[in-house]
C-alpha cells in the first residue's frame, strides 16, 4: 500500500482552501480547454495538478504519471537523435 502523504496537512486551513480553489479552477479550465480551441488545455491542467498535488494524493499520482510519460518520451527522442 502506498503511504504517500500530502504536504498540505502542515499548512493552515485557509491556505489549504485557497490552494484547493486555485488548483481546482486551473484544472477545470484546462479540461474545458481540451475541448475549446481558445484555451490551452494542458498548459492549465499541469499547473492545476501541481498545486493540488500538495493537498491530494490522487493529484500527486496523476502528476507523477505525467512526469514518467514525459521522461519516457524524452528517452525516445534522445535515442532517435543518437540513431540518426
Amino acid at each position: 500500500m502506498n503511504t504517500m502523504q500530502p504536504d498540505g496537512a502542515r499548512r493552515p486551513f485557509l491556505i489549504r482552501i485557497v490552494l484547493t480553489v486555485i488548483g481546482g479552477t486551473l484544472l477545470l479550465l484546462g479540461l474545458v480547454g481540451l475541448v475549446l480551441p481558445v484555451l490551452p488545455g494542458w498548459l492549465l491542467i499541469l499547473p492545476g495538478l501541481a498545486i493540488l498535488a500538495g493537498e491530494f494524493v490522487w493529484a500527486r499520482r496523476i502528476l507523477d504519471g505525467a512526469h514518467a510519460k514525459v521522461a519516457k518520451l524524452r528517452g525516445r527522442t534522445s535515442a532517435q537523435r543518437e540513431a540518426a
